[in-house]
């Protein structure tokens, strides 16, 4: 019997940081598109204290990673972070599943959490396929040039810098939700044209949702006390911003079109509040001033959101991790050739390359 390994990292220990930092650089150089995974200072300082990182070991030798980082603004979501695996040892890739999926049942279970989610990188790198079956999960949405590609575009951090003259990496976001049985049905507001893509990439998740357009004029709708109309967050290392909208709650709509207009070329996206049933007519009404529909975050935050970003430059993609990865990515695709910013290209109809 191989020995094979699945447990957290102590960031106490420098030799098995060091290993850390060295099976990133074996495994991706020095492009990986969050720098601080090479600085052994990193780990120690944020391993225990932001996320738990845990190690998969054959024989004593480190050949995966992740890291497990519970949202700080809604504790039941949980992002699984920095994925990484050696594909040298992908004989074992069956055990490696069943013990990563044992352990975060056992750790969903105990503390309560709904849903997991990570990124799944449009680069080619050998592992991503392999991530999507070990931590499990499917796509519901694509995140266009979100991630600084190279080392060198990475290493600037400035607002200024880190917008459109920087290659960018585009990312899937996988979800998993946990105890699916227990999670309460809801109505969701989708745009009419955007139906049938909500409703498959729902499918594998078999939540309660009922589609609405419009709200029955009976029904009261209620949405948390603590939403706001727009809420805005920029995320200075890599010069990507973030909209939360419940459009319901905006007292003045031309006034917050303004406000998310005036941000610029930088990587903008919209979470859309599906729960609201102001979502289709604002989703429409941003897809006509050149934002593309990306897809859905069913169960993050506290609520389901349409995902839309603001068109900085053409689409194009390379790699898909499944085949519901690839309709999604044809489906936005499609989406962005209708909104003719920069210049209409065919670029973004390359072949897709299934991992």
């Amino acid at each position: 019997m191989e020995k094979l390994f699945v447990r957290a990292l102590n960031p106490d220990d420098r030799v098995e940081l060091e290993k850390l930092v060295g099976l990133f650089t074996t495994l991706t150089g020095s492009t990986y598109p969050i720098r601080t995974v090479y600085d052994s200072q990193f780990w120690a300082a944020h391993i225990g204290v932001r996320f738990c990182s845990v190690g998969v070991f054959h024989e004593g030798s480190l050949i995966g990673h992740f890291a497990i980082c519970p949202d700080s603004r809604m504790r039941s979501n949980v992002r699984i972070a920095f994925p990484l695996f050696d594909m040298r040892y992908i004989d074992l890739q069956e055990m490696i599943r069943k013990e990563v999926a044992v352990l975060i049942d056992r750790l969903c279970r105990r503390n309560r959490w709904s849903t997991t989610y990570y990124f799944i990188f449009d680069s080619g790198r050998a592992d991503q396929k392999f991530i999507l079956q070990m931590l499990g999960g499917s796509e519901t949405a694509l995140c266009p040039h979100y991630f600084l590609e190279s080392a060198k575009s990475q290493s600037i951090v400035g607002a200024d810098k880190a917008g459109t003259d920087s290659r960018r990496i585009s990312v899937y976001v996988v979800e998993n939700p946990a105890c699916r049985n227990t999670l309460p049905s809801h109505t969701v507001y989708v745009p009419k044209h955007h139906k049938d893509i909500c409703s498959y990439l729902y499918e594998p998740f078999g939540l309660n949702r009922e589609f609405r357009r419009k709200p029955d004029s009976k029904v009261q709708i209620f949405l948390g006390a603590e939403e706001r109309g727009v809420d805005i967050k920029r995320y200075k290392e890599t010069g990507v911003t973030h909209i939360c909208v419940s459009p319901s709650l905006i007292h003045d709509r031309n006034k917050a079109l303004n406000q998310i207009a005036s941000l610029g070329d930088e990587p903008v996206f919209l979470f859309v509040n599906m729960f609201d049933p102001g979502c289709p007519s604002f989703v429409e009404r941003m897809e006509d001033v050149g934002f593309v529909f990306c897809g859905i975050l069913p169960l993050l935050m506290g609520r389901d959101s349409i995902v839309m970003w603001k068109k900085n430059q053409e689409l194009s993609l390379k790699y898909v991790p499944s085949e519901r990865g690839k309709a999604l990515a044809e489906y936005v695709i499609s989406c962005s050739e209708k909104v003719p910013y920069p210049s209409h290209n065919r670029e973004s109809r390359e072949a897709l390359v299934l991992l």
